[in-house]
C-alpha cells in the first residue's frame, strides 16, 4: 500500500506552525543497520530532505512494521534478552526508576543506581523501569556512523578518548511508566523495539540549548544551573510547559518498528502504553562558541601578560590593567583563522599514529574506557543524557588512549591536490606544537629509545589545546623517514613562514633532482592535513 501522511494535526514539510512531522508507512522500508543508519532511519524521506527541512527544526515520526528492526535486535541488542542487555551494558551503574506516590513525592520520579545487574532485573520484575547504556561496541559503531552522516563528527569528539560525543541509551519500561515534561540539550533518535509509547511534544523556547531542563525529577541538584542557562538565552523562558502559549501540544504513539527524531530543546513527555523496550541515540556536538573560545584561550596563553595571575586589591587599578590588555587583544589574536581552527583532519575519524615509512597509517586499538562525565545526580529522562555537563572528562592523561587507524584513502585524497614546489610557502599554525619523542624519552630516562629506531624519528603533533584540561583537539604521532628527520626537528621551534627551498638543505636523502623529493612533499602534506602547517600557496 502506498505511504500517506496522517491527516489532521500532522503537517507536511512546509507547515511551520507545527513541530511534528508524522508519516505512516505500510510499504517496505530499508532494514536498519550501521551502514545506512541515517538514510534508513529517515526513510521514506531522503537524507537531503531530512537535513534541509527537519534536522534541528522539527520532530519526525515514521510508523511502520517491526520487521525492519529484526537484524538490529538480533545482532546488537541480544534479541532483547534483559539479562544479556544488562550484563553487556557500558554503564557502570544501572538507573532504577520508581514513581514516588507519597504526598511529599507528588508523583515525580525517584531513582537509585545499582552496579548489580541481578538487582536491577529483580527491580524490573517487581514493576520498576530501567535505564542503562548499550554495549560500548554498539555505541561506538552507531554513534560514529550517525555523527558522520549528520556532519557533527568533526567537532563532536571527546579528544581524550578519540570517541564521538554521544551514547545509546536503553529504556526498559513498564506499562504506566510516565516521564513528565522536560527537554534535552542533545539531538535524539529513538527506536521503538518493543511495545508502545505515547509521546507529547511542545515547541521549546530556547534554540540550541546548552543544558537540558529536568524538573520532572525529585531533588534535582542542578535546576538552578539549568534555569540560569535558559534565562541567559531567553529572559522570558517559562519553566512551566503549560504557561507556554505560542505553540500547541502534539501527540504521537510509537509502535514496534517506529522511529522518532526530536531536536534539542523540544519539550516532551512520555507514557508507556504497554511494557516497552526502546533505544535512544543521543548525539552531542561542539558549539561554535566552544570551538572559537577554546582557540582564543589557546592564543592568549601564548602571551605572558595573559598568563599572569590577577593580583590587585584595587578594582579601579585592575580595570585599568584589563583595559590595556583588551586594547592588545586584536594584536594577540593576529594570525588566527578558520583554517587554523579547523584543519582537514577534524572532519575524519582520528588517525593517531602515522608511519611515513609505510603506505598506510598504522592501525591502533580503540580505547575501551568508558566516557566519564560529571554525575548530576538526577537520573535520566527519555532521550536525556545522564551527564548534563556534556564533553567534560576527568581523565588527564591525554596520551594514553590510541584511536582506531583509518584507511589511508580518505587521508591522501585531501592532500594529493596540494602542488608543492620549491617556492611553496608554509606557515606553522599558531594553535599547534610539535614535540619530539626523542626529547620525551630522554626526560623520562627511557631505555626504549636506544632499542627502537622508530622512537628516535617520532614526532607528536598537538593542535588547539585551549580547554581547561589542555587536551589537544588533534594529537597525532608521526614517524618520519630518516632523510627528513632534521627537517621535522627544525620545525619544532619554527614560527615564521618558510619556503620549501629553505628546508631542503636539511634533506639527507639520496634523491637529487629538479623536483622536491617525494618524502619531503609527503611530510609537508601530512603536517598540513593534521593542522601543524598551513599551506600558503
Amino acid at each position: 500500500m502506498a505511504s500517506n501522511y496522517f491527516s489532521g494535526n500532522y503537517p507536511e514539510l512546509g507547515n511551520r506552525n507545527n513541530i511534528l512531522i508524522s508519516k505512516i508507512v505500510y510499504n517496505q522500508l530499508p532494514i536498519i543497520n550501521s551502514e545506512n543508519l541515517l538514510e534508513s532511519f529517515v526513510s521514506p524521506f531522503s537524507k537531503e530532505e531530512f537535513l534541509s527541512n527537519i534536522w534541528k527544526k522539527k520532530c519526525l515520526a515514521v510508523i511502520t512494521s517491526s520487521e525492519r528492526f529484526e537484524n538490529l535486535i538480533e545482532n546488537h541488542f541480544y534479541s532483547l534478552d534483559l539479562n544479556q542487555l544488562l550484563e553487556n551494558s557500558a554503564s557502570e551503574n544501572i538507573f532504577v526508576w520508581m514513581r514516588n506516590t507519597t504526598s511529599e513525592g507528588g508523583g515525580k520520579i525517584d531513582s537509585f543506581e545499582t552496579d548489580n545487574s541481578s538487582t536491577a532485573e529483580i527491580c524490573y520484575n517487581s514493576g520498576a523501569s530501567l535505564y542503562f547504556r548499550a554495549s560500548q561496541d554498539t555505541t561506538d559503531e552507531f554513534v560514529r556512523a550517525m555523527s558522520m552522516d549528520l556532519g557533527i563528527n568533526f567537532a563532536g569528539i571527546y579528544a581524550q578518548e578519540n570517541t564521538n560525543k554521544g551514547e545509546i541509551e536503553i529504556f526498559v519500561s513498564r506499562t504506566g511508566h510516565y516521564t513528565d515534561w522536560h527537554f534535552d540539550f542533545m539531538e535524539n533518535f529513538t527506536f521503538q523495539l518493543k511495545g508502545k509509547k505515547k509521546w507529547i511534544f511542545k515547541q521549546g523556547q530556547v534554540k540550541n540549548p546548552i543544558r537540558g531542563f529536568t524538573p520532572h525529577y525529585n531533588k534535582v541538584d542542578n535546576l538552578e544551573q539549568q534555569l540560569k542557562a535558559h534565562r541567559l538565552s531567553n529572559p522570558n523562558f517559562q519553566s512551566d510547559v503549560n504557561a507556554i502559549t505560542n505553540s500547541e501540544f502534539e501527540e504521537i504513539t510509537l509502535t514496534e518498528g517506529s522511529v522518532l527524531y526530536f531536536p534539542a530543546g523540544t519539550w516532551h513527555s512520555v507514557e508507556c502504553i504497554e511494557d516497552s523496550i526502546s533505544i535512544n541515540i543521543s548525539l552531542i556536538g561542539t558549539t561554535w562558541g566552544d570551538l572559537v573560545t577554546e582557540s582564543i584561550r589557546h592564543m592568549l596563553f601564548k602571551q605572558e601578560h595573559w598568563r599572569d595571575i590577577i593580583s590587585s586589591s584595587d578594582v579601579n587599578q585592575a580595570r585599568q590593567h584589563l583595559t590595556l590588555l583588551l586594547s592588545r587583544l586584536q594584536l594577540d589574536l593576529q594570525g588566527l583563522s578558520a583554517e587554523n581552527i579547523l584543519p582537514y583532519a577534524v572532519n575524519y575519524p582520528r588517525v593517531e599514529h602515522i608511519d611515513l615509512n609505510l603506505t598506510q597509517p598504522a592501525e591502533e586499538e580503540n580505547n575501551d574506557e568508558e566516557l566519564e562525565g560529571e554525575d548530576e545526580g538526577e537520573g535520566k529522562g527519555e532521550g536525556e543524557d545522564e551527564n548534563e555537563n556534556e564533553g567534560e572528562n576527568e581523565d588527564e592523561d591525554e596520551g594514553e588512549g590510541e584511536g582506531e587507524g583509518e584507511d589511508k584513502g580518505e587521508f591522501v585524497e585531501q592532500n594529493e591536490d596540494m602542488e608543492i614546489n620549491f617556492s611553496s610557502t608554509f606557515r606553522v599554525n599558531p594553535l599547534s606544537v610539535l614535540i619530539s619523542q626523542n626529547e620525551l624519552d630522554k626526560l623520562n630516562n627511557s631505555s626504549e629509545l636506544e632499542q627502537d629506531s622508530n622512537l628516535q624519528h617520532t614526532f607528536i603533533v598537538h593542535v588547539n589545546f585551549g580547554n581547561e584540561e589542555l587536551t589537544s583537539t588533534i594529537r597525532t604521532r608521526i614517524i618520519v623517514k630518516n632523510e627528513c628527520f632534521k627537517i621535522a626537528n627544525w620545525l619544532i621551534s619554527r614560527r615564521d613562514p618558510f619556503q620549501v627551498r629553505d628546508i631542503l638543505s636539511m634533506y639527507e636523502g639520496t634523491e637529487r633532482s629538479s623536483q622536491v623529493p617525494e618524502s619531503v612533499k609527503k611530510l609537508l602534506r601530512i603536517l598540513s592535513f593534521n593542522g601543524f602547517l598551513s599551506f600558503q600557496n
